[in-house]
């Protein structure tokens, strides 16, 4: 981290004036103000995640569903198999994950992250995601994002925009590709377009077997947790042509 470079620079400057303590006291004390707000703050910030773990163990006890809170590599991997996660920055991490199941379909909900670099800086997006998966799902590969974020990656996937001509505001704000675009009409029937209309912001992929769905770097507070759950099972509901 920087600060510790400039701390280590400050010292070394210092010990160099061997016969002037005031230097050394007063390195000493940029050092302390240097390293005692970035302590702090990392402690502030275990301390919050340690009460959000505990929090959403308590919500998956109530959703009756189990509950991993350490990094999940082996899930990561199995989750790897949808292109999306090719396309998040380094460092990918699962955690806090909820897994059970609902209408004889795997549900899993977790937190994840992963780290952006630009230059010399980096920094980590959160967001929660939840995934259904189940061999009678049939889903066609497709990707669904809303279009801003689209555009600054392009045809990532060479393929073309499926456009939906007859409902206009869904194509002015989402981008929809999939591998057969008739499949994937067929699937964004009325009542499925409407409803991203009405709610705007998902992302969303599928393969054969499974359904994820998110809003990009947005992790839930553990209360709005139950919400999503029920908000993801109607948006495959819709999706899978059952209202």
């Amino acid at each position: 981290m920087q600060q510790f470079h400039w701390c280590a620079i400050v010292l070394l400057a210092a010990g160099g004036r061997r016969g002037n303590p005031l230097a050394i006291w007063f390195a000493l004390g940029i050092v302390l103000l240097t390293l005692v707000p970035l302590l702090l703050i990392i402690v502030a910030a275990s301390r919050r995640e340690k009460k959000r773990t505990a929090a959403l163990k308590l919500v998956a006890d109530s959703l009756g569903f189990e509950f991993v809170p350490k990094e999940n590599a082996d899930y990561l991997t199995v989750l790897k198999e949808l292109p999306v996660f090719a396309r998040f920055g380094r460092r990918q991490q699962i955690l806090n994950l909820m897994r059970g199941r609902s209408r004889s379909i795997e549900v899993t909900i977790f937190d994840h992250s992963y780290v952006v670099s630009a230059g010399e800086h980096s920094h980590t997006r959160r967001q929660s995601m939840i995934c259904f998966t189940s061999e009678s799902l049939s889903l066609p590969d497709f990707t669904l994002a809303p279009k801003r974020f689209w555009n600054k990656i392009g045809g990532f996937f060479g393929q073309q925009n499926i456009e939906f001509d007859t409902h206009p505001v869904f194509s002015d704000n989402f981008v929809v590709r999939g591998s057969d675009p008739e499949a994937v009409r067929a699937m964004f029937h009325d009542l499925a377009i409407e409803y991203f209309e009405e709610n705007p912001g998902w992302n969303a992929e599928a393969s054969p077997n499974r359904f994820l769905l998110y809003r990009a770097n947005k992790r839930l507070q553990p209360d709005e947790i139950p919400t999503f759950f029920e908000e993801g099972l109607k948006v495959l509901s819709l999706l899978r042509g059952r209202t």
